[in-house]
């Protein structure tokens, strides 16, 4: 199952991909020949590609910076101790795949209602906070 995060970084590198597929299919329709009766050559051409490259750019950087809090969420969670292993998953429930706390509940077990689970949640982020 995809986390919003991860969804959101499959989005971008399809918008990626679509982006070269159009570079690449691009030089027959943008050959810089005028479509009208005009001495302006290339200026759609040079208007496309300049575009093209700021939005690469910009998708480049948004898909570094969501692989970035990704791998922290990651080593974060790895370096919580085997005994937190539930609430090492109730973390990643809430933050990464922003599940409800029902939801949450059933992944832990059967000893665990919503509520619990947000406690121990609560408890967890205050106790960062007071550290």
């Amino acid at each position: 199952k995809f986390t919003p995060l991860r969804k959101d970084l499959e989005h971008w590198q399809k918008r990626y991909a679509e982006l070269q597929a159009d570079i690449v299919i691009s030089p027959k329709v943008l050959d810089g020949m005028p479509f009208a009766n005009t001495n302006a050559v290339g200026k759609p051409t040079e208007e496309k590609a300049v575009r093209l490259v700021d939005v690469t750019k910009e998708i480049n950087k948004k898909m570094i910076e969501i692989q970035t809090t990704l791998n922290e969420i990651d080593a974060f969670l790895l370096d919580m101790k085997a005994e937190d292993a539930i609430l090492s998953y109730i973390i990643w429930a809430r933050c990464e795949n922003l599940m409800e706390w029902k939801d949450i509940a059933i992944g832990c077990g059967p000893n665990y209602s919503p509520e619990l689970v947000r406690q121990m949640y609560h408890r967890f982020v205050i106790s960062l906070k007071q550290n």
